[in-house]
Parts: structure tokens; C-alpha cells; sequence
């Protein structure tokens, strides 16, 4: 058995609606993010919303991934980008046309801009005018818009190569986001022999105590990073919440074998900081027994 677990790269033809989900995704959330971006006008958070609307993309894409068997990590991420750019393209749309429509000077209300998005007629052929959305992105890229701050006057709003440059960021983020996520769904692991995923558990309530030994304690950490649970099964345990090391198991009742995630969790007064030491080690039910018994 391989000390790691590895999508097996697995894609089928089905995988390609990958691509159908994501761009679902991005056309039905392009006018609220639109619409937001409009509501808040920092770049700051801006970035929060960009990020969202791309992992929310990415989740899509990550679902149907799951769902087709889409066990390639790599070529899931990318179907869920190109659905993604489509869904993208909309959002450039309909923000475009609430800029062109209401004007930079103040931010329209709720209730003008639901009664605009929900005027399809008004803007939705702006979505097969892909000329004319781009000349009005010029438009708006002289004028300015956007600002650091808030500012409504040209003189403090960004434009020009500088506004270029946030939306090129913007889309970056964007497709990142997506990628990301999408991807990382098609790394969960998968049991040939239980035909599914396997099911993250609840973490085990007790931890092996976090070596004084520096030396030790540079040893244990190279085992675990190398998939070495034996420290695991022979350390000191320690009572839940206290400094130590933590597992969690990934497995299914028609799988012999599962994945360990280890993290390490270090009290400091009152609080406690947590990260994370190696995932996807690949175990046995054995193993998984074992350590249970010991460490719940």
C-alpha cells in the first residue's frame, strides 16, 4: 500500500459537465456580485466578494467533479475555470450595464437596482454584444470609478492603466478561486473497493504530547511529515485540548484501508493555535482501530 494517497487521474466524458456547472454558477451569481460590487465599492472588499463568487464557482464544479467520478484534480480545475470565465463574462455584463445605466455619481438602491436586474430586456442583450461591452469598459476605464478609498470626484477615483490593473487582479483571483476549489474537491480521497469517498470523521478527543526534546521533537515531526504514525501509537497522551498531536480519519465501513490527517495543536493560556503536520496518509482499518481505541 502507497504511504500517500493519490487521485488516480481518473476522467470520463461525463467530467465535461464540469464546465456546464460552473458556468450555471457563475451566470446565476453574476448579477448579485455585480450588483455588490456596486454596494461596496472599496477594493478591500472587493477582494472578499471576488473570492467568494470564485469558490462558490469552484464548489459547483467540485460537486459534479465528485458526482462523475472526476478523480483528476488538474483537468477538474480547468473544466471549472472555463464554465467559470463564462459565468465571469456575465458578471462584466451586467455590471457594465448598471454602471452604463445608473451612472457613476451614486450608487443606485435596492429597490432600482432589483428593478433593473429582473428588466432582463434592458441588459441582457449587452451578454451577445461582446463590442460593445468592451467599448463601454473603455468608457469606464478613462472616467473612473473605483477608488482606494471612497471618493466620487475623477481626480481621487482610479482609471486608466491602474483600474487595468484591478481588473486584471479581479479575474485572477477569480479564476484562482475556482480552480482551487474545484480542484481540492477532486482530491478527496476515493475507495475503488467501497465504490465512494471516503468520509472525514470526527477528530480523536485525546493527542500525543509535543516532545520537550528538541531533538526528539524534530525526529517525530520528520516522521509524521513522512507518514510514520508510530509515534502516534507509542507517545504520551494528552488530555483533549492541551499541546499535542491530533488525528482524524477519513474512511468507509466497505473500505480496508482509509487516510489519517495529523495537526498539531499548541495551547497558549487561554487559547490554542492549530495547524496542520500531513494529510492523506494512507491507512489500514487496523491501524485505524488501533489508534482509536487509544486515542478516543
Amino acid at each position: 500500500m502507497e504511504r500517500f494517497y493519490a487521485p488516480s487521474g481518473e476522467v470520463h466524458g461525463s467530467s465535461f459537465l464540469i464546465v456546464a456547472a460552473a458556468l450555471a454558477a457563475g451566470a446565476v451569481l453574476a448579477p448579485l456580485y455585480a450588483a455588490a460590487s456596486l454596494y461596496v465599492p472599496l477594493i478591500y472588499l472587493n477582494v472578499i466578494l471576488i473570492v467568494l463568487y470564485g469558490a462558490a464557482v469552484g464548489t459547483a464544479g467540485g460537486i459534479v467533479a465528485r458526482k462523475t467520478l472526476t478523480l483528476n484534480p488538474l483537468l477538474a480545475g480547468v473544466f471549472a475555470v472555463v464554465g467559470g470565465w463564462a459565468g465571469f463574462y456575465a458578471s462584466w455584463a451586467v455590471w457594465i450595464a448598471l454602471v452604463a445605466h445608473f451612472g457613476g455619481a451614486a450608487f443606485p438602491g435596492f429597490k432600482e437596482t432589483l428593478g433593473y436586474l429582473t428588466a432582463f430586456g434592458d441588459w441582457g442583450p449587452l451578454l451577445g454584444e461582446p463590442r460593445m461591452l468592451v467599448e463601454l469598459a473603455r468608457l469606464v476605464n478613462e472616467e473612473g470609478l473605483w477608488s482606494i478609498g471612497r471618493a466620487s470626484s475623477h481626480s481621487g477615483s482610479v482609471h486608466g492603466l491602474a483600474l487595468l490593473g484591478v481588473w486584471i487582479v479581479e479575474f485572477l483571483i477569480y479564476t484562482i478561486s475556482a480552480a482551487v476549489v474545484a480542484a481540492n474537491e477532486a482530491r478527496t480521497p476515493y475507495s475503488e473497493e467501497a465504490g465512494e469517498f471516503l468520509k472525514r470523521q470526527k477528530q480523536l478527543n485525546r493527542g500525543v504530547a509535543f516532545p520537550d526534546d528538541p531533538l526528539q521533537r524534530g525526529s517525530v515531526a520528520a516522521g509524521l511529515e513522512n507518514g510514520d504514525l508510530t509515534y502516534m501509537a507509542t507517545g504520551d497522551m494528552v488530555e483533549p485540548g492541551e499541546t499535542g498531536y491530533y488525528v482524524t480519519f477519513r474512511s468507509h465501513p466497505n473500505s480496508r484501508w482509509g487516510t489519517a490527517e495529523i495537526s498539531l495543536t499548541v495551547k497558549k493560556g487561554k487559547k490554542s493555535e492549530t495547524k496542520n503536520v500531513v494529510k492523506n496518509v494512507m491507512v489500514t482499518t487496523q491501524v485505524m482501530q488501533t489508534l482509536t481505541e487509544r486515542l478516543r
